[in-house]
């Protein structure tokens, strides 16, 4: 499955550099709301920005938070970032490096059908990490900045492939989770997790899959995951 999920990757990214209009129409925050059904059956994650707070991984496995600076570094204020670059400037494919600057959400694969939050405090020491169940076509992912207008915060997701003796990386994609005048709008942010055949890129254990995030006063990103409807 690997094989085909860095395929795909790598012709996403030959279509991105074509066509970078369609491919990331939808990160404008003019998407659609969650789901067909907006209070339908979903999990619900709430990345928060905070100056301060107390010390400890503060996990639990019914937890729906995690922590953030109010205020992380970053390359590019997340303010002025648009399109599908990374805010260090990556462009979708094959990376030469990580990056180092704002916090890392680390994403893999849970044990069993369920959530778990296994670091929710990345104020001190920029890491977190949560575990969700990685089927194929596994759920319709949204996000949004809730809260007070003002703020801004971006996504970026990498893949780092370890593979035999080779180790290479990947940038995914980017979001703009902008709080703004005016309703929050709703992203959806599938391509960030799963592949065009609905391949968890986080499915594989002995990969490394992330989060990078850069915020600049975004007291709030919301994240649902809706399950996909399954036929028959």
């Amino acid at each position: 499955m690997k094989k085909v999920i860095l395929l795909t990757l790598l012709v996403l990214t030959l279509v991105a550099s074509l066509s970078v209009g369609v491919a990331f129409a939808g990160n404008n925050g003019d998407g659609p709301k969650p789901g067909k059904d907006f209070n339908g059956p979903h999990f619900n994650l709430n990345i928060l920005g905070k100056v301060n707070i107390g010390e400890g991984d503060m996990n639990n496995p019914d937890r729906h938070t995690i922590f953030i600076p109010l205020v992380t570094d970053w390359y590019t204020d997340p303010c002025d970032t648009t399109g599908p670059n990374a805010n260090n400037g990556d462009v979708p494919g094959v990376v030469s490096a990580l990056p180092e600057k704002g916090i890392r959400l680390k994403i893999g694969p849970s044990p069993d059908d369920s959530f778990y939050v296994i670091d929710g405090n990345a104020v001190y020491d920029k890491y977190a990490e949560i575990q969700m169940p990685a089927a194929q076509n596994g759920y319709d992912v949204y996000v949004s900045g809730k809260g007070k207008p003002g703020g801004c915060l971006d996504v970026d997701a990498y893949l780092v492939d370890v593979g035999g003796t080779t180790t290479t990386m990947y940038f995914i994609g980017h979001v703009d989770v902008d709080r703004k005048t005016g309703q929050p709008k709703w992203q959806n942010a599938n391509f960030l997790l799963y592949d065009s055949g609905g391949n968890a890129y986080f499915a594989d254990p002995l990969d490394n899959y992330f989060w990078q995030l850069y915020n600049n006063g975004l007291r709030l990103m919301q994240i649902r995951f809706y399950p996909t409807p399954t036929n028959g």
